[in-house]
Parts: structure tokens; C-alpha cells; sequence
């Protein structure tokens, strides 16, 4: 269950902190080249999503 991650400790597993938690474990385990921005978007279904991004 997400609420027993501790990168959700404190927080609402939505689909809002759920994009953050992995666009950043994502983006921890590369060394992108130059500079530009990551995005990770999650749909919950066709109409409702939530997106987050890291610029580097």
C-alpha cells in the first residue's frame, strides 16, 4: 500500500504525490546530459491525470 512508503509518511497518497515520488526516483537514478526538464504524467482514467516535473 502507498501509505506504508515512507515517501508518502505524512501525505495523501494521491495521484499528485505519486508523480512527484516517482518522477524523482526516476530522475535520481540517471545523470541526464545537458539541461531540459523531466516530466512523468499518471492518468487515473481518460479525463483525470496529474503531472510533475523536474527541470535539470
Amino acid at each position: 500500500m502507498l501509505n506504508d512508503l515512507p515517501e508518502f509518511a505524512g501525505l495523501n497518497p494521491s495521484i499528485e504525490h505519486f508523480s512527484r515520488v516517482v518522477c524523482e526516483k526516476m530522475l535520481a537514478g540517471v545523470a541526464p546530459p545537458g539541461s531540459g526538464r523531466f516530466t512523468i504524467r499518471i492518468w487515473e482514467n481518460e479525463t483525470c491525470w496529474a503531472a510533475y516535473n523536474i527541470d535539470y
